[in-house]
């Protein structure tokens, strides 16, 4: 801009236009930018997931000096591979021919109504809950009344207590008018529009699974469901999942799941079958780091 001031031109807007030539407009292609916005919000999603591990990285190098750029370098660039991998996995289950649902946590917040039927159970037995409880948590209906029984030396057969709780929740759920989980019958319908099949996988006996499924008015919905007293093994084995996809006749790279508990993520990617863990805060503490997705509600699964 020295010209400018040499009198030559009158302002720095004049040598601008003098020095700049325009030779060509380029505008954007219409058709494109639906896609640039959305691998432009891919750049953002991958940016967000990996802000505080970049972040931790440069805290490691700060105290530790023999780490070099090029190798900071080289652990961002895997980093970032490893996530697009993912996105590649995320994206190429949007064709999927059949989604699999678990019941209790998924089909329906019922984690509460569980605990509220065990709560009225030990009133009518006359358990007090103690240290020892924790010794029966986190097993099978099944398998935690007969630890209950072991401990608090009550009468009863664990599979006759476990119908028992079945039937109080089932109560509850007719009682109080529960809805499935928010986003669950959106997500239904678009599968089926696709021409998805849709399945359940549960743990539960098949008395519950009929009544749950009946009572929240969604049971024809369902082409195929398993429950867990028609299978050698219940969750993590996956002989419930093995099962969904024997009666479907679909393979297991064509499917995907839906878990909120470890023990059905394992069950689910034992069966080789891409898994959602839905992190549901009625669920109780679950780790669900094993899934090939984590989502915060069921509305983030897109078909």
């Amino acid at each position: 801009m020295n010209a400018a001031f040499m009198g030559e031109y009158k302002t720095a807007e004049d040598a601008s236009r003098a020095a700049l030539q325009i030779k060509k407009i380029v505008e954007p292609v219409e058709e494109w930018i639906p896609i640039y916005k959305e691998l432009y919000q891919i750049y953002l999603d991958s940016y967000q997931s990996l802000k505080s591990q970049f972040a931790a990285l440069a805290q490691i190098k700060k105290k530790c000096k023999i780490i070099s750029d090029t190798v900071l370098k080289n652990v961002q660039e895997t980093m970032i591979i490893r996530r697009m991998e993912t996105e590649d996995r995320i994206m190429g289950k949007q064709d999927a021919k059949l989604i699999i649902f678990d019941m209790d946590g998924v089909i329906l917040d019922s984690e509460p109504l569980h605990e509220n039927a065990r709560q009225m159970m030990f009133k009518k037995y006359g358990i007090v809950p103690d240290e020892k409880m924790p010794e029966a948590v986190g097993k099978s209906s099944s398998g935690f009344w007969r630890k209950v029984i072991e401990i608090y030396h009550i009468e009863g057969e664990p599979y006759a207590l476990e119908k028992e709780q079945y039937h109080l929740v089932a109560k509850q759920i007719e009682e109080n008018n529960v809805k499935p989980s928010e986003g669950l019958e959106e997500l239904i319908m678009s599968a089926k529009a696709k021409g998805m099949g849709i399945a359940l996988a549960s743990s539960s006996t098949r008395i519950l699974v009929d009544d749950s499924l009946r009572l929240l008015r969604i049971a024809e919905q369902f082409d195929v469901t398993v429950s867990g007293d028609e299978i050698p093994k219940k969750k993590p084995a996956p002989d419930v999942y093995l099962k969904v996809l024997e009666l479907t006749g679909v393979q297991a790279e064509d499917a995907v799941a839906v878990e909120d508990s470890r023990a059905g993520i394992e069950a689910a990617r034992a069966a080789g079958i891409f898994c959602y863990g839905y992190d549901n805060p009625t669920s109780g503490v679950q780790d669900i780091s094993k899934a090939d997705q984590q989502i915060k509600s069921i509305r983030e699964i897109k078909v």
